[in-house]
């Protein structure tokens, strides 16, 4: 019986590549695999075969030991070898890169930076190679970053809570972009989508929302005001400036409109207090005693109408209000200094 012949036997070093390489072209990586092994039985320091091997192990789903044999290609490369090792290398490079980066990302996410950077600076070669990776290694070895730059990163650390916003806000879902965002905060406070995208969020639950009176305005207020502190780290950047200064336009206007109503719900809880005195104390004979408890409570009424008196636009219609209120009190203040 006849014994097969071995793969490859009769065919030369260059057609067992050539097709090895066309095989890894169409994605076959067993059957090029199979034709790499056996050129590199026959030469096994042949670097374009390494090369190819190289390649084939990243295509096939192990760029780690890919790399490996791209490395051993460069070392045994020769002027005569091109520049075939050296573009393998790269290739294999980068789809390290690209896997370290995924399980890095993670780690940053948890806010890991020393397991991110032990897993990244193995690759270190890759250099200029690969903007995202250069930055990436950057952020996790705790270096600053210019704004732009950091913003590169953070798009690519917070991607998945950044489109969930901003799907949310395109179906007019306020509350949860404001989840998303507050997931993304969590990972890293510093990006200026995320501002962006927050203050949207802000502003039209607000706008869309039901209306809100008396003391529920303030966290309304409280809202908006960090809505408008959001915006204006934007106010340098090119690719935000303008949506957010429109945005802030509108915020601004609102939050004054909020903040007066609120003044005037304050006013007159003020006004509240003070006809509550006057019922209680005026109109009748009273006591030493009664007189006394009259002064300690219009003192810190008066230091409350004070207070808000400074917060009013000078003509305001609260503003007068105050003004004839703190009159009232004062008046009161002398008629009880009889009373010793």
């Amino acid at each position: 019986m006849n014994e097969l012949p071995d793969v490859g036997a009769a065919l030369s070093l260059e057609e067992l590549l050539y097709r090895a390489s066309l095989l890894l072209d169409a994605r076959q990586c067993s059957a090029a695999a199979t034709l790499i092994g056996a050129a590199l039985r026959d030469t096994p320091d042949s670097v374009p075969a390494l090369a190819l091997r190289a390649r084939c192990l990243t295509l096939a789903g192990d760029p780690e030991l890919g790399l490996e044999a791209a490395r051993a290609a460069v070392r045994l490369a020769r002027p005569s070898d091109g520049s075939l090792a050296q573009d393998v290398l790269g290739e294999c490079l980068r789809a390290v890169a690209a896997a370290r980066l995924e399980t890095a990302r993670s780690a940053l996410r948890r806010h890991d930076r020393e397991t991110a950077w032990t897993i990244l600076r193995g690759v270190a070669e890759l250099g200029q190679q690969d903007r995202l990776f250069v930055l990436v290694c950057a952020y996790a070895s705790g270096r600053d970053l210019p704004p732009g730059q950091l913003d590169e990163v953070l798009a690519w650390l917070l991607d998945e809570e950044l489109e969930e916003a901003a799907a949310a806000l395109e179906r007019a879902d306020a509350r949860d972009a404001r989840t998303a965002l507050d997931r993304a905060g969590a990972i890293d406070s510093r990006s200026r989508q995320a501002a962006l995208l927050e203050a949207d969020a802000i502003h039209r639950a607000i706008v869309t929302g039901p209306p809100r009176t008396g003391m529920a305005l303030r966290p309304v207020l409280a809202d908006l005001r960090r809505a408008s502190d959001l915006l204006q780290r934007l106010d340098d950047d090119v690719e935000y400036r303008d949506r957010a200064r429109a945005l802030r336009a509108s915020i601004d206007h609102l939050s004054r409109r909020v903040a007066a109503d609120l003044r005037v719900h304050r006013a007159r809880e003020l006004i509240g207090r003070h006809n509550a005195i006057v019922s209680t104390y005026t109109g009748r004979p009273i006591s030493t005693f009664e007189a006394s408890n009259a002064r300690r409570s219009l003192a810190p009424l008066a230091a409350d109408v004070a207070k808000l008196r400074r917060q009013c636009p000078p003509g305001s219609p609260e503003a007068r209000a105050l003004a004839d209120l703190a009159a009232a009190i004062t008046a009161l203040q002398r008629q009880l200094q009889h009373y010793v």
